[in-house]
């Protein structure tokens, strides 16, 4: 028998809600599941997309693993919870296939029962989580499945990010320590300048001179192939101030294009 306050049990299982599979072809993640070791009870889901594990206190002598909440019976264990006062304490009997778990507050009490069978593989979150943990290397560029993102809403205001290499999970945890989680990255066939590359000529400083367009953050050849560059200044009518490079005397644009163009872009 494990005990625990009821809004906490309540607040674990509803942080990790959000990542349960929608499958019931494979009940066993299509479930909460529950665990106690080590001082905790852990409730953990998953659809294989993402994974994420929610943590509270317990009596330390406790020690049960692979219970589970099915789907089905979800909604009621959630109600029930939040109607219930104080603590609850969790009651599990196992006979053969057949699994009872009753949650049991001061004047309630509530039964699931379930067939144990369907459910007795569920992923080895530890060994999952841990393997993504690993030492942090450079990553240039990563990607997500944007409809994922809104499960961890539920886990905590603020999250802590991070992913070890490239193509490895993206690890999720709250400031506290009590909750843990990764997302799978997508497999992406562009590199990080293809993208910036989609965006530069749209984002980059331009100047307007005589119905022609120049970009100001890339170098300029005049006529006799002499390099000017934008100063990063303008004068007080709003002109770009050029120099040639290496010599620092500014000249407005519109006075370089006309004593020394026609410019070109330099090569």
């Amino acid at each position: 028998m494990t005990a625990i306050l009821a809004a906490e049990l309540h607040a674990v299982i509803k942080q990790v809600v959000p990542h349960m599979s929608d499958d019931d072809t494979l009940p066993v993640i299509n479930s909460i599941h529950l665990e106690v070791a080590d001082g905790y009870l852990f409730a953990t889901a998953t659809d294989r997309f993402t994974i994420a594990t929610a943590r509270a206190d317990v009596a330390a002598e406790a020690h049960w693993t692979n219970v589970h909440i099915p789907a089905e019976q979800l909604a009621t264990v959630q109600e029930w919870l939040k109607a219930a006062l104080g603590t609850v304490t969790i009651d599990i009997v196992e006979d053969n296939d057949a699994m009872a778990v009753t949650f049991q507050a001061k004047g309630s009490s509530l039964r699931v029962e379930y067939n144990a069978r369907a459910y007795k593989r569920f992923p080895d979150w530890r060994k999952l989580l841990l393997k993504a943990l690993g030492d942090a290397k450079p990553v240039p560029m990563t990607g997500v499945t944007t409809k994922y993102l809104a499960r961890w809403e539920e886990a905590a205001k603020t999250m802590q990010y991070w992913q070890s290499r490239p193509g490895a999970p993206i690890v999720f945890m709250d400031e506290m320590g009590h909750f843990i989680g990764m997302q799978m990255p997508v497999v992406h066939n562009v590199t990080r300048e293809d993208l910036l590359a989609k965006w530069e000529s749209v984002m980059a400083p331009k100047a307007l001179v005589k119905g022609r367009e120049y970009r100001l953050d890339i170098e300029w050849a005049d006529a006799q192939g002499d390099p000017w560059k934008y100063t990063g200044r303008d004068a007080n009518d709003g002109e770009p101030l050029m120099q040639l490079v290496g010599i620092a005397e500014d000249h407005p644009l519109s006075t370089v294009i006309a004593e020394f163009g026609p410019l070109t872009p330099a090569a």
